[in-house]
């Protein structure tokens, strides 16, 4: 049930606000946990105070930017990068594993694209992960770590489910 929630809920955040709710009652199937979960997840953004739907406007301002994206084997903090999993307008999502030799460990770890730290991006890029910090949900990635690297460009480090 949780990957049909994550489903109906990444393809929920594209459409209005105001139709979310009738999107979810359509796509659950007649499922009420499922709405149930939807919906709570779909609150929980809510209350994000717009965050989720400043992104179009934000990634239109930074334009397309190219930039080098740390490969196979650097080193980001404590973490050693294993690959890419994807990219957005201002960041790419690397999966890695821990490299401190503490404890074993795979995670995913969300970094600002060299060319996409506009003022904007950056205070956008914290405050995402200081509300991943405060989230506190069972099917909310919860944060691991964060800091910058070497160049300073911020990250955060999230489980990797």
């Amino acid at each position: 049930m949780r990957a049909r929630a994550h489903e109906i809920l990444s393809a929920a955040l594209d459409v209005p606000p105001s139709g979310r709710a009738a999107f979810v009652a359509a796509e659950r199937g007649g499922d009420e946990p499922l709405r149930a979960m939807v919906a709570d997840l779909l609150s929980r953004l809510d209350r994000l105070d717009g965050f989720m739907e400043d992104a179009p406007a934000l990634a239109a301002e930074l334009g397309r930017v190219e930039a080098a994206v740390p490969g196979p084997g650097e080193r980001i903090g404590n973490w050693v990068v294993v690959r890419e999993l994807g990219r957005g307008g201002m960041g790419v999502i690397l999966l890695v594993e821990r490299a401190d030799g503490a404890v074993r460990q795979s995670a995913a770890l969300k970094i600002i694209l060299d060319g996409a730290a506009s003022e904007a991006a950056l205070a956008r890029f914290h405050g995402e992960r200081q509300i991943l910090a405060n989230l506190q949900h069972s099917d909310i990635a919860r944060l691991i770590d964060a800091g910058s690297t070497a160049d300073g460009r911020p990250y955060f480090v999230m489980e990797y489910c």
